[in-house]
């Protein structure tokens, strides 16, 4: 009786924890810049160690959407392009706590699945300014 006490338990402490946690927080990746306004952006992952983080999208692979904090240097995301042969790298992030933030309601017109949170960041996962 004790057993399947501590198993209950056991079972109702790990259904509290946190699955909804990104598998690449904490990591940076490297990707260019699609389609965004608003600080709203399609991006495709050009590191093929994280291509499974996004999908097939209008005809492009390893594509996802992401949100960026206000304050990003949208001129540095957007310069990004795979014409350009520039990237960045981006981090995976929680849902930013902006209360003071104002962003315009424009939007890429995206139906896909993959749609997160980011940050710019630097190669090592430092944001960047």
């Amino acid at each position: 009786m004790k057993f399947s006490a501590l198993i209950a338990g056991l079972l109702l402490f790990i259904g509290q924890c946190d699955t909804d946690e990104s598998a690449t927080k904490g990591k940076c990746f490297k990707v260019s810049f699609i389609n965004g306004i608003c600080l709203e952006a399609v991006l495709k992952i050009e590191d093929p160690a994280f291509y499974e983080y996004g999908e097939t999208w209008d005809g492009m692979s390893n594509v996802f959407m992401a949100t960026f904090p206000c304050g990003t240097d949208w001129d540095l995301i957007s310069a990004a392009t795979p014409e350009s042969g520039k990237t960045f790298y981006v981090e995976i992030t929680a849902q930013p706590d902006e209360p003071t933030c104002v962003r315009c309601k424009a939007t890429v017109a995206y139906d896909g699945e993959k749609r997160v949170f980011a940050r710019a960041t630097d190669s090592k996962c430092n944001p960047l300014p």
